[in-house]
């Protein structure tokens, strides 16, 4: 009895999981017809004109959202398993039957599989699925469509009950989720200018009186991340348009294409940066619990419009109502770098390091931006002493000229007095930054130190070195204590660049530039078998 039970109980599985594939299919198929029967309805001039037309129209694309995906859950089995209680008819075989083809992860755990099929596909770690992606809709934009029904709802509806009603506010509370949980996908997969459209249409239900249950997001979250897909959007479109715009002369073939795309992009951003613009006022005035990042986006958007001295002054006013946040000081700190106005600048790093002392990118933006003044007075320095021998020589030559030698001479002594507060300014800056990067490496984790920080060091502790050098090579013969020392620092300086130079190349072993570096390096250093190496490895790369 109990092995005729057994074979029964199998039979009945084995067909499930059959049964299970065809209806997943079948339920999709069968709501696409419901839609195509929908879309017959609302060309019929008498039943688009009725409430239930629309709100049934709504009600299929909804269901059509979710269809493929609604019946998943994080951990579910892919198959029976013992120790999951309820799997035998609980699971994902049953639920979608068996998969189109199946593909290993490349572990030696049984059960780390991909499945795909039709409409989607799963990713299981010892057969419980982990991660699900639908790859193709039921029907485009069904989410779109459901929002334009329940609003033609609302206009066809004569006595303007519908809008009202507890039912509708309940339908809206759904779809207002779904739309901004698919604005934040389409925002992560490039749809910068889509996931806005979804956004704002979560801001329009939003104005209708929510029921008690609608508690997932709140009103000043669908307009904070509103505003934040209206920036990014309006940023992307920017460079888009100077992109398309740059490249008129160069492929005339395609210039109505780029034209249109120019057009399609600037009038866009009518509409964008002015809602992202909004949209961060309606979050600052209702103080929204990210206001340090909210006067700081306000600021960004006014940038992207071109207006720098409005987002100047809300980032101002921004640090002077909320001194302690960060964002805002960021803000102000990006604002200031670029335009080399480091003093200002330098004060608004430190003052984010005062509130925040671990993190490590404070002081490594501080390094950059110091190295940028060292660089900047390094080269006024080197300009300055050449000018300075330059009219020594001319003066040289007209010595025997005395009224034509003297405008020389005062020229050179104006030269000259700037050169030592040049040379001071120089160092000065070189151990801020030194400083600054150490203070860096030593605010974060190992695994975060990249590539990019250790060659930024490493080219610093280089082109000092290359200064002291030169500098070294103007000294008068005499000076010989001060060559010395001046080479002792340019060889000490070129160390500590190998060290991170070599600290890119264990990090990334195909750059090149860290590797002209160290071939540059280890010869200056008479480091030949190192030397040897490297340029074996540059010749391997480079050809």
């Amino acid at each position: 009895m109990k092995k005729t039970i057994s074979v029964l109980l199998i039979v009945l599985i084995s067909s499930s999981f059959i049964l299970a594939q065809s209806n997943y299919l079948v339920e999709i198929n069968s709501l696409q017809k419901r839609i195509k029967n929908s879309d017959e309805k609302i060309k019929d001039e008498a039943k688009n004109k009725k409430v239930a037309t629309w709100t049934e129209r709504a009600k299929l694309h909804m269901e059509a959202s979710k269809i493929v995906t609604s019946d998943l859950y994080y951990g579910m089995p892919n198959a029976p398993l013992e120790e999951i209680e309820g799997s035998l008819f609980m699971n994902v075989k049953v639920i979608l039957g068996e998969p189109d083809n199946q593909e290993f992860l490349g572990s030696d755990v049984p059960g780390d599989e991909r499945w795909n099929y039709e409409y989607l596909y799963l990713i299981f770690k010892a057969k419980k699925l982990i991660d699900w992606k639908q790859t193709k809709a039921v029907v485009d934009e069904p989410l779109v469509t459901a929002y334009e029904a329940y609003m033609k709802a609302i206009e066809v509806d004569e006595k303007g009950k519908y809008k009202n009603k507890k039912s509708t506010h309940k339908n809206f509370a759904e779809i207002k989720v779904l739309l901004y949980i698919d604005g934040y996908e389409l925002n992560g997969a490039g749809e910068y200018n889509k996931a806005f459209d979804y956004l704002e249409k979560s801001i329009a239900l939003d104005k209708y009186p929510r029921v008690k249950s609608d508690t997932t997001v709140s009103t000043l979250d669908y307009y904070y991340l509103a505003a934040h897909f209206a920036l990014v959007a309006g940023s992307k479109n920017k460079a888009k348009i100077k992109k398309y715009t740059d490249s008129l002369d160069i492929n005339a073939k395609n210039k109505n294409l780029y034209n249109e795309k120019i057009n399609y992009y600037t009038e866009r951003n009518k509409i964008l940066l002015p809602k992202a613009v909004e949209y961060y006022n309606y979050c600052i005035d209702n103080e929204h619990k990210e206001i340090g990042t909210c006067y700081a986006n306000l600021a960004r958007a006014k940038f992207e419009e071109g207006d720098d001295a409005a987002g100047l002054e809300i980032l101002e006013k921004g640090t002077k109502a909320y001194p302690n946040e960060k964002e805002i000081i960021y803000g102000l700190i990006n604002y200031y770098t670029p335009k080399g106005e480091y003093g200002k600048a330098f004060e608004y790093i430190d003052a984010a390091i005062a509130l925040d002392k671990s993190n490590y990118l404070l002081y490594i933006v501080k390094a950059d931006a110091s190295a940028k003044v060292f660089y900047d007075f390094k080269d006024k320095y080197y300009k300055a002493v050449e000018q300075s021998d330059s009219l020594k020589k001319l003066a040289y030559r007209l010595r025997n000229k005395p009224e034509e030698q003297k405008p020389v001479l005062d020229e050179k002594k104006i030269v000259d007095v700037t050169i030592p507060d040049l040379e001071k300014n120089k160092n000065e800056y070189f151990i801020k930054a030194e400083d600054a990067y150490k203070l860096g490496f030593e605010n974060c984790a190992e695994e975060v130190k990249t590539v990019d920080a250790h060659y930024t060091f490493g080219e610093l502790y280089y082109f000092n070195a290359i200064a002291i050098y030169n500098r070294a090579q103007d000294l008068p013969s005499k000076e010989i204590d001060k060559y010395n020392a001046a080479m002792t620092s340019y060889k000490d300086n070129l160390k500590l660049s190998m060290v991170e130079m070599e600290k890119v190349n264990e990090l990334a072993p195909t750059d090149v530039y860290a590797l002209q570096y160290l071939s540059f390096i280890y010869n200056k250093l008479k480091m030949k078998e190192k030397q040897k190496e490297v340029k074996a490895e540059l010749d391997r790369l480079t050809n």
